[in-house]
């Protein structure tokens, strides 16, 4: 078995390039009681959450779920330098029928310290070519199509 994935690589000056590429599929196993699973995408709602902190990525066609992350990088010193961070998201959608889950990782970003203001948009904009790439219908559409006119 075989599945899709994506190389994504920005390019300067902000020139995102997004390929679909296939990698062998390991069998699927649950990692997580089913049972948790609701708490655990309740918990991770940073995207649908008014008060989650990228709330600013929702994408309105799809409910989202995901973590923002900010890591200060320590210094030869022994301390952390304040100013200088590596910034992550991870994310999946449809939180109902996930048909993918990306995570963006930026090294030392320039334009703000905090993963929300820098992985978090990136993900967004993966997302929004990733959803056509894989013929992802918006949620209206596919809970149409699940129980009809």
């Amino acid at each position: 078995r075989r599945a899709g994935g994506l190389a994504v690589q920005i390019d300067p000056p902000h020139r995102l390039v997004v390929d679909l590429v296939q990698f062998p599929l390991a069998a699927p196993r649950q990692v997580v009681p089913s049972q948790l699973v609701p708490a655990l995408q309740a918990r991770l709602g940073v995207v649908e959450d008014a008060r989650g902190s990228a709330h600013a990525v929702r994408d309105k066609s799809f409910l989202m779920a995901g973590k923002t992350g900010t890591a200060q990088i320590p210094t030869p010193y022994g301390h952390y330098d304040f100013n200088q961070t590596n910034a992550s998201f991870i994310g999946w959608g449809p939180v109902d029928d996930p048909r993918f889950m990306v995570y963006v990782w930026l090294e030392k970003p320039s334009a703000s310290i905090w993963g929300s203001e820098t992985a978090a948009p990136t993900f967004s904009r993966v997302v929004q070519r990733l959803v056509v790439l894989l013929d992802i219908p918006p949620d209206p559409v596919r809970f149409q199509a699940a129980t009809g006119p």
